[in-house]
């Protein structure tokens, strides 16, 4: 555990009052349409290779820090991207246009995080290999039959660059509303594709990036030079390693003071580096009891048992019966327990949460505001010879799960239950207040049929929340790594680290959200990057924005 910092008692905290809610169980609603946020996603075009199918990011983030959040979408080959602005009353305006954002790419996984740390949120946007010249067509089943959409169905693009292979763009936020693409000056143009996530690998204060790299090359760890530049400073024994890497993580998962790299692989199990200081990175993986997994794709990091560390949940492929095919292994999710001792306990069979079909991305969020974080879980699989392998049928209805956390170390799926009939190929997901009315919402980016919106219904939560953001000072701006604990009356202490990216292909906002029960204030304590701690008292039912003191 780290030594004891002296403690600043805040209690001031800019806050939005929303409407408190009444209690019950929780529902939701299809409001894609409602919200402007109907669209296909691009379907695979000839030129496009497997990697296409399993596309269709998100990341949710305030990008005009009007506080409100807002959605970016990757196209895909077929579409161009879209930036959502939120109009603050349920709907969403495409301005990606005017954003200087609207390319049409094999685009990948979009993550919001402030490199520059000059206040405003830039976007890293990665892209997927896309054959282009020479290669077979797909299948014309895939292009048409299943989703609906003729190829010659294309966004036009304004920026025909965008579409070379490998090409990844840093979208620098100019703080008017605009955008200026500058990875190749910051030595970014060719970094990764799939999954990215943002933090401060090497301890110098500065959000470095880890982007992970699907098509048989290594994990690249970036340095973030503080300059506007970046230098590629991954270890010997992380680039050495395993080279089907969809989702990584920058958490300090046994809280010693240095982030860890915590990273799912597919067609291989996921991997535990222990940041053991100066840029050296230990593999403990099989002796912190984790990589059980195999087929590795999203990942949720949060203490979904309250005992005061970080648990691991991995998504994977599950099927009842051997799929018969080699690299596709069955033997779903895992959870793994934080034993708080630097080792996991393995406890997917007892927490009943292995069954989750073809799954992708997935996120800790407690939906009922109970205290106690949930799972909600995308799912779904289909490929161009699809038509040829039966056995995989199984996985063209995947539906999307909502496992409910029961407080006893279980978990029980209720989607149905909660109005969610979901069977869309999902693939990132994010959870999140969309419309800031005190319940939990959920978007799930969806390939070949796009984005759909579930809002969820504030006279049916069951308990009171407080939502937080954080602006640091000797800290990173929006406080990436930042541990948050609250304590509330008559719950468990909960605890939850602020990440910049972490799900498959998609990322939540820059912001935590508590669930409170009965509770109508709450003690929040924040342990900053920098080493400050501060205490806030807080009353529920509010967001609010803390300021490192």
């Amino acid at each position: 555990m780290r030594t004891p910092r002296t403690i600043a008692l805040v209690v001031a905290a800019v806050a939005v009052a929303v409407s408190s809610p009444p209690a019950f169980a929780q529902g939701f609603a299809d409001v894609t349409d409602a919200a402007g946020l109907a669209g296909p996603y691009g379907a695979v075009i000839p030129g496009d290779n497997l990697q296409a199918v399993m596309t269709a990011g998100v990341s949710v983030a305030d990008y005009d820090d009007d506080g409100w959040p807002d959605i970016f979408w990757s196209g895909g080959t077929k579409r161009v991207c879209r930036l959502f602005h939120n109009n603050q009353d349920g709907t969403f305006t495409d301005v990606a246009a005017d954003a200087g954002l609207a390319y049409r790419a094999p685009t990948c996984g979009p993550l919001w995080f402030d490199f520059d740390d000059d206040g405003d949120l830039d976007l890293f946007l990665t892209t997927y290999e896309n054959q282009l010249a020479g290669a077979s067509p797909v299948s014309p089943w895939l292009q048409f039959d299943y989703f609906g959409i003729g190829i010659d169905d294309l966004d036009p693009d304004p920026n025909p660059r965008s579409l070379i292979s490998y090409r990844n763009f840093l979208f620098e936020n100019l703080g008017d509303g605009t955008f200026h693409e500058i990875a190749e000056q910051a030595g970014l143009e060719r970094s990764g594709r799939f999954g990215s996530t943002a933090g401060d690998v090497d301890g110098d204060g500065l959000l470095d990036l880890v982007t992970a790299v699907w098509n048989g090359e290594h994990t690249r760890i970036y340095r973030n030079r503080g300059n506007g530049t970046f230098r590629e400073i991954t270890p010997a024994n992380v680039r050495n390693d395993h080279h089907r890497g969809f989702s990584p993580n920058v958490v300090d998962y046994d809280d010693d003071g240095d982030n860890d790299l915590l990273l799912a692989y597919d067609l291989e199990t996921s991997k535990l580096y222990r940041n053991d200081g100066g840029m050296l990175f230990t593999d403990v993986t099989v002796a912190a009891g984790v990589g059980l997994d195999e087929n590795g794709m999203g990942t949720s990091i949060a203490d979904y048992d309250n005992d005061g560390d970080l648990d691991w949940f991995v998504t994977a492929v599950y099927s009842p019966f051997d799929l018969g095919l080699a690299g596709y292994n069955d033997g779903g999710n895992f959870l793994y327990s934080n034993d708080g001792d630097g080792t996991f306990t393995d406890v997917t069979g007892t927490a009943g949460v292995r069954e989750g079909g073809w799954g992708w991305g997935a996120q800790f969020a407690d939906l009922d505001n109970d205290g106690n974080l949930d799972i909600v879980h995308a799912n779904g699989w289909v490929e161009p010879d699809i038509e040829t392998l039966p056995q995989l049928h199984q996985f063209l209805d995947d539906p999307l799960r909502i496992f409910m956390n029961n407080a006893d170390g279980t978990f029980t799926d209720r989607a149905l239950e909660f109005g969610v009939d979901d069977t869309e190929q999902g693939r990132g997901l994010v959870v999140f207040d969309y419309n800031r009315d005190g319940a939990l919402d959920i978007l799930v980016a969806n390939f070949g049929s796009g984005m759909t919106l579930y809002a969820g219904d504030p006279a049916q939560v069951s308990g009171d929340w407080i939502a937080i953001a954080l602006r640091g000072d000797a800290s990173n701006h929006f406080g990436v790594g930042a541990r948050v604990q609250v304590v509330a009356a008559g719950l468990d202490d909960q605890l939850q680290v602020m990440l910049a990216g972490q799900n498959y292909l998609s990322q939540k906002p820059h912001e935590l959200w508590f669930g409170l029960g009965a509770a109508t204030s709450a003690t929040v304590t924040v342990e900053w990057p920098s080493g400050a701690q501060s205490v806030h008292v807080l009353a529920a039912g509010q967001r609010h924005v803390l300021g490192e003191p």
